[in-house]
């Protein structure tokens, strides 16, 4: 991998050599809100962007490391969460995007793909990306309302699979206002060849009750003088080996062992509502997943959801700083060969210094069974500095 990521970047700047040796008064230089920006003509362009993440958090408990495999560091400890390199534009023509990203503590690719939008109403994209289901694993790490996501996504995710996807917008501007996305993936997680006939295949349908495409992150930071949002369905089925999928590629979810390639199948479904209007933003998801077990015939249910969301409180007293947000999250995940729930509230601030971009993020939270077990009320404490640029 890190051979490939230093010879796409090599091909990149020696492209933008070519270019200037062409004809350098065409090649325009700028930096905005997408990092450092190349332009040529109406036919190349080139945005770089690195994104950092630099974390502490704290936990309290019978379970003091939970939640590091997935999203923490050490506990008590501080530790860059997040190091990567985004490079993203057009080629050759300007409805031809690319998107690539790179994260330097994982050492993987974690991002490659080709967009053709000629048509708003019948787009296609190939390469690996997070799978276009849950919004919330969808939405990037740093335009996130909290540190991070909540506990209900790692039970529901597909996480970043290769594959391919036929996607649209239609009645863009009227009250039928949508986006449907149909896809199919190697079902084996990042980076990985299918290993046997099954495909993973996901379809979405998004209504924008405001009658065009919010834009995919949350806290409302443009405050929006009209209500924003959309309503959205999903189902998915995939057979593999796994049962859960994170950025560390397939896995398993407490209480199933490691399978055969073909030995478990998921189908899962999702209802999602985003919100925005003056300050407030809303998101909330709620989620069913069957895992039947192919060798024992064994069936699994498991659902939850969460709901989140956050106020700048300057929009009704003036006195307050406008940079500030205050937050909240309630989580919840049911899995029927375990007798409790998992339980998450999380209260949380963010001070937003150039949007998502450049912001400060405090979370605490309250975390119920964790595994599923009664150990008592367990406390999460996370502070981090989000820094695009």
């Amino acid at each position: 991998m890190k051979q490939a990521f230093t010879l796409t970047v090599l091909y990149f700047l020696l492209q933008g050599f070519y270019v200037i040796g062409q004809d350098s008064t065409k090649v325009l230089v700028d930096y905005g809100l997408q990092g450092l920006s190349f332009t040529y003509g109406d036919y190349y362009k080139m945005n770089m962007q690195w994104h950092l993440q630099f974390r502490y958090a704290n936990l309290t408990g019978a379970n003091p490391d939970f939640y590091v495999d997935d999203e923490d560091n050490l506990n008590g400890s501080f530790n860059i969460q997040r190091a990567r390199i985004k490079v993203s534009g057009h080629a050759f023509k300007p409805y031809v995007e690319y998107y690539l990203m790179y994260d330097f503590p994982s050492n993987k690719f974690l991002n490659w793909d080709v967009t053709i939008k000629k048509m708003p109403e019948l787009q296609f994209r190939l390469g690996q990306w997070k799978v276009n289901y849950n919004t919330e694993r969808y939405v990037s790490a740093d335009k996130q309302l909290m540190v991070d996501r909540s506990l209900v996504n790692r039970f529901f995710t597909f996480d970043r699979q290769i594959g391919m996807m036929v996607m649209g917008d239609i009645f863009e501007g009227k009250r039928g206002s949508s986006r449907y996305q149909v896809s199919l993936y190697n079902g084996e997680g990042l980076n990985t060849d299918n290993e046997n006939r099954f495909y993973l295949w996901t379809i979405r349908y998004q209504w924008n009750f405001s009658r065009t495409n919010p834009k995919m992150f949350f806290a409302d930071i443009e405050r929006s003088q009209k209500v924003t949002g959309f309503l959205a369905a999903a189902i998915a089925e995939n057979t593999s080996g796994y049962t859960q999928f994170s950025s560390e590629g397939g896995g398993q979810l407490l209480g199933f062992a490691a399978g055969t390639k073909n030995q478990y199948r998921l189908r899962q479904a999702t209802v999602q509502m985003m919100l925005k209007h003056k300050g407030f933003s809303m998101m909330t998801e709620a989620h069913l997943k069957n895992v039947y077990d192919n060798e024992s015939d064994e069936v699994t249910e498991i659902h939850g959801g969460y709901i989140q969301g956050g106020y700048f409180l300057n929009e009704i007293l003036d006195w307050i700083p406008k940079p500030l947000q205050l937050a909240g999250r309630i989580g919840v995940v049911h899995q029927d060969n375990f007798s409790l729930d998992q339980r998450e509230w999380t209260i949380g601030a963010n001070w937003f210094l150039i949007g998502h971009n450049n912001k400060l993020t405090f979370d605490f939270s309250r975390l119920d069974n964790v595994d599923f077990e009664d150990t008592g009320d367990e406390y999460r404490m996370r502070v981090q500095w989000n820094f695009s640029f």
